[in-house]
């Protein structure tokens, strides 16, 4: 093993560190200041995805955050299911109309981090604080398993068109420990879940959590672009370290009432 293949280790640490650090401050004072905290975590992701596909950004990542900030709160203040249909296709359009550059993957990836940050939030409202650290614990360790097990097992790679440094044995090795954390937590916040739905809940969630973070891959290489910003210094920008995130929120928004 080369120092090179784990130079990026101590960023990586140090970027989860902090934004544990804030996330933890901002659960610990509240509901409310959870949800400011997720705003302006989706304000930082639009305005670093315009900025990936819009050349020599300007104001449109700015108009970009600012309509998403708008679009989140207004989902959250109209819970009809069709109003929020309506919120999210406008968002949609103007989202698309702003960048002009592949319009339907900006589209698409605005509402999901619309959606993920709805659900986020929502789920400290409804079963606490306890599973939103399960949900972004769930998340880390998957991305830290995958990484340790990819470079020091190595093997297959898992989808190198989109993601080329993302081995099977990474994406095994998140699957497990994303187990091992939620076959610890999840009786906790739910006794009457059994060992088998915990199982594959946590599979189901890790695997999202990888194509999240796949899916980003794939438009930072359309783009041409290393990192979605440089706004966490060594580690890239908000995007590269909640893609992950989002794709497990959707996930969880999808199967987590049911399961829960």
């Amino acid at each position: 093993m080369t120092s090179g293949r784990w130079n990026d280790l101590r960023a990586r640490i140090l970027s989860a560190l902090i934004l544990l650090a804030i996330a933890a401050g901002s659960l610990w004072l509240g509901p409310t200041q959870f949800g400011l905290f997720v705003l302006v975590l989706v304000a930082a992701m639009h305005w670093e995805l315009a900025r990936m596909i819009v050349t020599n950004v300007t104001w449109q990542g700015f108009a970009s955050a600012g309509v998403a900030v708008i679009a989140s709160i207004g989902v959250v203040y109209y819970p009809d299911p069709v109003q929020q249909g309506v919120i999210f296709g406008v968002n949609a359009v103007v989202q698309a109309v702003l960048v002009r550059r592949m319009i339907m993957r900006a589209a698409l990836y605005s509402c999901a981090i619309l959606l993920a940050g709805l659900v986020l939030y929502r789920l400290d409202v409804t079963y606490g604080v306890r599973a939103i650290l399960w949900l972004t614990g769930l998340v880390v360790v998957t991305d830290i398993a995958g990484y340790f097990a990819g470079r020091i097992i190595g093997g297959p790679k898992f989808w190198p068109r989109f993601s080329p440094k993302k081995t099977w044995s990474g994406a095994l090795a998140g699957w497990a420990a994303a187990v091992g954390l939620s076959v610890a937590m999840l009786p906790q916040i739910t006794p009457d879940l059994g060992l088998t739905s915990i199982v594959v809940l946590a599979i189901v969630l890790s695997f999202c959590s990888q194509m999240g973070d796949i899916f980003e891959s794939a438009i930072k290489r359309k783009c041409d672009v290393k990192d979605s910003s440089n706004l966490i210094p060594g580690h890239g920008g908000v995007l590269d370290r909640m893609d992950g995130i989002v794709g497990a929120a959707l996930a969880f928004g999808l199967v987590g009432p049911w399961v829960l």
